[in-house]
């Protein structure tokens, strides 16, 4: 029978499955899968979090593997930001978009055909990086092309709240500034 381990043993072994005890050589990539989906509300907790678990990490590490599609920033767990790596991502936007906030501030729960055609056309539209300002200017400009196509509660939801949920969308990721804007942090 495998040792049960106490309190203390668990919390000592969690700490150091996230390299919270002692720093590591591991590659980025593999640190962040490690820790799995690493919180990150506000872009300078990051770097921070990173450099505490690394033994050798500088931000442009970060910024690189992000260019490099290898880590994704975007909404997780709990509908918050998290930093994933690119081929974990999939499984967490599975995940987050199963539990609660895949209908987050959602005037119906039920996701519409309307909803899907409109989400699949703003993924089309962020081949490159938008700002929130331009996924809700897509949002209006898809909605007076396709009238009647989304439920007349959920559009008023939406407008109400931004088009906040549907750019809160597991499936999108979200852009850091540049690197010169970390270093300033």
């Amino acid at each position: 029978m495998p040792e049960q381990l106490d309190d203390r043993a668990l919390n000592r072994a969690l700490l150091a499955r996230q390299f919270l005890l002692e720093r590591t050589d591991r590659p980025l990539v593999e640190v962040v899968e490690a820790i799995g989906a690493m919180q990150g509300q506000a872009w300078g907790a990051l770097p921070v979090g990173l450099w505490s678990r690394m033994a050798s990490f500088a931000p442009d590490d970060l910024y690189r593997a992000l260019e490099r599609g290898e880590l994704r920033w975007g909404i997780g767990i709990r509908g918050t930001l998290h930093l994933v790596s690119t081929d974990e991502h999939p499984v967490y936007a599975v995940v987050s978009e199963a539990g609660w906030t895949g209908s987050w501030h959602r005037a119906i729960e039920e996701t519409t055909p309307g909803m899907y055609a409109l989400r699949f056309a703003m993924l089309e539209h962020c081949a490159s990086p938008r700002t929130n300002d331009e996924l809700r200017a897509f949002a209006e400009a898809w909605i007076a092309d396709h009238p009647g196509e989304i439920d007349p509660r959920e559009l008023d939801a939406q407008r109400a709240l931004s088009w906040r949920p549907i750019y809160r969308w597991s499936a999108l990721t979200r852009v850091p500034g540049s690197p010169a804007d970390l270093r300033a942090l």
